[in-house]
């Protein structure tokens, strides 16, 4: 860890969570929408400073990933996660801060920051924020965990008995990814959520099915190549934007994509339904994946879901 992040906190947004300890993933929401959080790097610490008068550090968590992803989307992925009850809530919220009515929140982009093992300190607890801390700021600062501040924040969060230190983030090519019958070397073990998976495939793939192309957010779905009861990773190399019905026979079996992204569809579909001749259209196309080579579906991945998922 490198760096770490002090962000103004919205206080509703905290109390409302401090109270529901059992979820797993919470969207560090901005209103605006309009950049992405770069500030630290995942596995990195992220701490919630009370804005005036407390104006202490009431919590943080270990960041994930950060983009601009729609306003349902994040309503649909990470549910009170949010901070809020409801969707209307949410959108409530971002209004109020954006001071303009959302005409969709299917077309309407925030900013998310995906936070874990996240911790709520008693009051008792709450840790003063350091000196060279700009009260005026609007979002919040980094520091560098060697400096004077950093390394105190970091022992201060070390000493809680609420907040011992974690790391999510694993070096990459550290350790090889076990598949059925052998390894899959050079992928980045990194302990993300089901949430910041699902937002990570949503972005990669622009919001398009890999498979039809189909750009109609509320049926778009994040997809495991190999899932997790298989032994899968929340990893982007493990999943596929895909529309609902696809991402179903994909699970299923009656779809598959070979490592060469070729598009495979069973003959079982005909066989077992009479049907399918719109699934079977897709047999022989080719699947859209994103240009860099480090976010496009693993061969081995694909060869595995061929090899043992596909009905032949």
């Amino acid at each position: 860890m490198n760096k770490l992040f002090i962000g103004n906190t919205d206080r509703s947004w905290f109390e409302f969570l401090a109270q529901r300890t059992e979820i797993e993933e919470v969207n560090f929401w901005q209103p605006g929408g309009r950049t992405v959080f770069r500030a630290i790097s995942p596995g990195e610490l992220f701490l919630f400073r009370l804005k005036s008068p407390v104006n202490k550090i009431a919590g943080g968590g270990y960041f994930e990933w950060a983009d601009r992803v729609p306003l349902s989307a994040a309503w649909e992925i990470f549910q009170t996660g949010n901070g809020v009850s409801s969707l209307a809530e949410l959108q409530q919220k971002i209004e109020r801060y954006r001071a303009a009515p959302i005409a969709s929140p299917y077309t309407t982009d925030i900013g998310c920051i995906i936070l874990r093992n996240v911790f709520f300190l008693e009051p008792q607890d709450w840790i003063a924020v350091p000196q060279d801390f700009p009260l005026n700021v609007v979002k919040g600062k980094s520091y560098d965990v060697e400096s004077e501040s950093g390394a105190q924040l970091v022992q201060a969060i070390a000493s809680s008995r609420y907040a011992p230190l974690h790391n999510l983030h694993v070096a990459e090519d550290t350790e090889p990814y076990e598949v059925p019958g052998g390894f899959i070397m050079g992928m980045a073990k990194i302990r993300i959520g089901q949430g910041a998976f699902r937002g990570m495939v949503l972005e990669t793939y622009q919001r398009r099915c890999a498979v039809t192309g189909a750009k109609v957010l509320p049926i778009l779905q994040s997809a495991h190549i190999q899932p997790v009861s298989a032994g899968g990773l929340h990893h982007i190399r493990n999943g596929i934007l895909m529309r609902s019905d696809v991402h179903a026979l994909f699970d299923l079996g009656y779809l598959t994509i070979t490592p060469d992204l070729t598009i495979r569809a069973s003959r079982r579909l005909r066989d077992e339904f009479n049907n399918g001749e719109d699934y079977r259209r897709l047999d022989g196309q080719r699947l859209w994946v994103p240009p860099t080579i480090a976010r496009q579906p693993h061969p081995e991945l694909l060869e595995w879901h061929s090899d043992v998922v596909f009905r032949k």
